[in-house]
């Protein structure tokens, strides 16, 4: 199994984020293995996903149902998205459902064309 790394930026709250290329987002480097959202920092916050299809065919992106404890809304089970061709898609997430007992956030697709970048949104004081 080649799961791949990805690191997550994370994002202050009323401050311009640093440069973040559009072409930031990692392909996995076996999509069925997919992808481990780090850093663990995430618990209690919210993830910002963007998800690129970059190919010309559609694909399904899938964050994989956590483990419990921490994951306390593991029984919603995983959630699965669309992508069409050459699509690009937002979504957040947070770690009572989805973190694994490590730390991390897994996802994985069909093919290894789609690409992953994740942010972590900031919190108000």
């Amino acid at each position: 199994m080649t799961v791949t790394v990805c690191t997550a930026t994370e994002l202050a709250l009323d401050v311009a984020s640093g440069d973040l290329p559009d072409a930031g987002a990692t392909a996995p480097t076996t999509a069925a293995d997919g992808w481990d959202i780090t850093p663990a920092g995430i618990a209690g916050g919210r993830l910002l996903l963007r998800i690129v299809e970059t190919g010309a065919t559609t694909d399904t992106f899938t964050v994989e149902a956590g483990d419990y404890p921490p994951a306390h809304l593991k029984g919603l089970d995983d959630l699965e998205v669309s992508l069409a061709a050459d699509d690009v898609k937002f979504l957040i997430v947070e770690g009572g459902r989805f973190m694994k007992s490590d730390g991390k956030i897994h996802c994985f697709c069909a093919k290894a064309t789609t690409k992953l970048a994740a942010f972590i949104l900031a919190k108000a004081p």
